[in-house]
């Protein structure tokens, strides 16, 4: 792992706050990921599709349900960093 490009001591209090700041900046990413997906569930189920498309919109919603679990696996890392 890098030093802090601030003192060039690892595991200092910049680099803590640092990851202060990501989780934050995650937080936002992770509430709109959230409402996307909410949104795409409902058009999901609006939507009149054929199977071929269906299929494709199940794998896109699956990839977005994906896509929150590594949010909030990069959030956990995040707040074991940052504490």
């Amino acid at each position: 792992m890098k030093p802090c490009p601030i003192c060039q001591i690892p595991h200092c209090e910049h680099e803590r706050k640092f990851y202060k700041f990501g989780l934050i900046k995650l937080a936002i990413v992770q509430k709109s990921l959230d409402t996307t997906v909410m949104v795409f569930s409902k058009l999901m189920t609006f939507l009149p599709t054929n199977a071929e498309m269906q299929t494709k919109v199940s794998l896109s919603f699956e990839e977005l349900k994906k896509c929150q679990e590594r949010i909030t696996d990069v959030k956990r890392w995040c707040e074991v960093k940052a504490s």
